[in-house]
């Protein structure tokens, strides 16, 4: 009898821990990079008894084996602050504690630049990273604190420009010559942001217009309506740019 309720009473208890981690894996919903938890069960030792037919075991109930961080990909969530990071797939951020220098791992992207130019989360921990070769993109050296200077930087002007658009190649080709201030002169238009010397922005806008089958012609405008720049396109058969 004793042994039938320590049963039960397992079962009772396994069950409350499992309900804690479900209740936890809830409150934490909307905290940033948590990984829910999973619990899994094991039957506990078995009890030898002597029956007309031989020996049985019977169980003696259960226990809560291992409660296992579930490291599945999050959903992604768009937010107004530059400096919120995101990781898609494997890794982790690496985060150092100014005073010990201990280093932690994290999923959480909440960073910000602290007085100092330190890119710290809440915690105050500082985000580790690669320093960059300027001319090859690659990373190089150790980790080491990512830290952006606070004083002005000097401006620099625009020297390329990437466009990513799509151009149908059932359109008409225009009747009339090119001429900006005529819509019906050019098939399609996008407008870009420059910047000169000084830092100022400008805005220039970008028009193509389809001169035959697979062809197309492009000229820049300035913000004052001047042309700046004018080119030529040539896509294969397959809508492949074909180089210069």
């Amino acid at each position: 009898m004793i042994g039938a309720f320590f049963s039960g009473i397992s079962g009772l208890m396994a069950m409350s821990q499992a309900i804690n981690v479900v209740g936890n894996n809830i409150a934490n919903v909307n905290t940033v990079g948590y990984k829910g938890s999973r619990t899994t069960f094991a039957d506990m030792l078995y009890q030898s008894i002597a029956t007309s037919a031989g020996t049985t075991q019977v169980g003696r109930g259960v226990a809560l084996a291992t409660v296992d961080t579930i490291f599945s990909q999050g959903s992604f969530e768009s937010t107004s602050q530059a400096t919120d990071l995101a990781i898609g797939g494997e890794g982790f951020f690496i985060v150092r504690v100014p005073d010990s220098g201990r280093l932690y791992y994290t999923r959480a992207g909440q960073f910000r630049f602290d007085k100092n130019g330190n890119l710290v989360n809440p915690l105050g921990y500082v985000l580790q990273g690669k320093k960059m070769d300027p001319i090859t993109g690659t990373a190089t050296g150790v980790d080491t604190d990512i830290v952006i200077s606070m004083e002005p930087s000097q401006p620099q002007q625009t020297s390329n420009i990437g466009i990513a658009v799509n151009l149908q190649s059932d359109d008409t080709v225009p009747a009339q010559s090119f001429d900006p201030e005529e819509a019906s002169s050019y098939n399609y238009s996008t407008s870009i942001t420059i910047y000169d010397s000084l830092g100022q922005p400008h805005v220039v806008t970008v028009y193509f217009v389809k001169t035959a089958d697979n062809e197309w012609d492009w000229h820049v405008c300035d913000d004052s309506g001047q042309e700046v720049g004018d080119g030529h396109l040539v896509f294969n058969t397959n809508g492949l740019l074909i180089p210069d």
